[in-house]
């Protein structure tokens, strides 16, 4: 699930913003909202009002973001994430039992393998080897251009993914 920005990377905050006329009904949104951050820590000046129109302000997308290099390119790789699920059916396929993760927290490696289909995620700051049951044969989409895949393993660039089909 995207929200509000996220596929492309939006600086914009979003800060819950609500328009009620019924002094009552404001308040009581004000003061839930105050609760609920206070009770992760945060003081009553850092907590936005939901009333005031400045938080709506601050949370509008900026669209001239699409134009920079580094927003578009996330954009485009949403929408190519989002292509593959219309043309790889495992990425769509509710069935729980059919998905296996492996993951190697001190490595910091994560592989979601549903069907045919493994997303392989290197999180490290290193380039690194990361075991995947099967052969690759396709890579779909990857994050990077640096991977190599083999049987039993793709290598991966750091911070990057992979969505491989496997034998």
């Amino acid at each position: 699930m995207l929200f509000m920005g996220e596929e492309w990377g939006a600086t914009t905050p979003w800060q819950f913003f609500s328009d009620h006329d019924a002094p009552g009904l404001a308040d009581a949104i004000r003061k839930g909202r105050r609760g609920e951050f206070a009770a992760h820590g945060w003081g009553p000046d850092e907590i936005p009002d939901p009333q005031d129109e400045a938080t709506f302000v601050r949370s509008r997308l900026d669209w001239s973001q699409l134009t920079a290099p580094r927003h578009a390119g996330l954009l485009q790789w949403y929408r190519r994430l989002t292509a593959l699920r219309r043309t790889l059916p495992d990425l769509t396929d509710p069935a729980l039992p059919s998905v296996h993760c492996t993951f190697d927290e001190d490595a910091r490696w994560f592989v979601l393998r549903r069907g045919q289909v493994a997303v392989v995620c290197n999180l490290s700051d290193r380039r690194q080897p990361v075991p995947v049951e099967g052969v690759p044969f396709d890579i779909p989409a990857a994050s990077a251009t640096g991977f190599t895949f083999m049987p039993g393993r793709i290598e991966l660039d750091a911070e990057s993914v992979v969505i491989a089909r496997l034998l």
